[in-house]
């Protein structure tokens, strides 16, 4: 019984970083569909896959904003100084995003120790040491 409880809890923790997983390649929240993963299990993954890519987006918007800028140099608008500044401050949006997405994942995988070690704790670590 104990076996089949361990098999279930480690077939949900995959769920479970594999929903993550997909959520951050899609541009979701990492550590949400951390936890839909872990307690909807392969309905959490079904959800995540589901799910529009907000990257696209997110990543469109940019674009069009920096085509804009163009534009606006073209026009005569702006100066190309204006235009490298604004260039600049789409790179540094562009590099927050990415970086926003690292913490989450060390936090999420913290976590997973934690709750693994309580786990152990509570069945005991002999028991875990009988399994290898």
């Amino acid at each position: 019984m104990v076996i089949v409880c361990l098999i279930l809890l480690f077939s949900l923790f995959v769920f479970a970083f594999a929903s993550a997983h997909v959520a951050d390649r899609k541009g979701e929240g990492y550590a949400t569909f951390f936890f839909v993963g872990l307690f909807l299990g392969a309905f959490g993954l079904a959800i995540v896959a589901a799910l529009p890519d907000r990257r696209i987006q997110r990543s469109r918007n940019l674009a069009e904003g920096l085509l804009a800028c163009k534009q606006l140099l073209d026009a005569g608008a702006i100066t190309a100084e204006d235009f490298g500044q604004m260039q600049a401050d789409f790179a540094v949006e562009m590099e927050d995003q990415r970086r926003k997405s690292i913490v989450p994942k060390l936090v999420v995988g913290i976590g997973a120790v934690v709750i693994v070690a309580i786990i152990g704790a509570a069945f005991g670590l002999p028991f875990f040491i009988s399994l290898f």
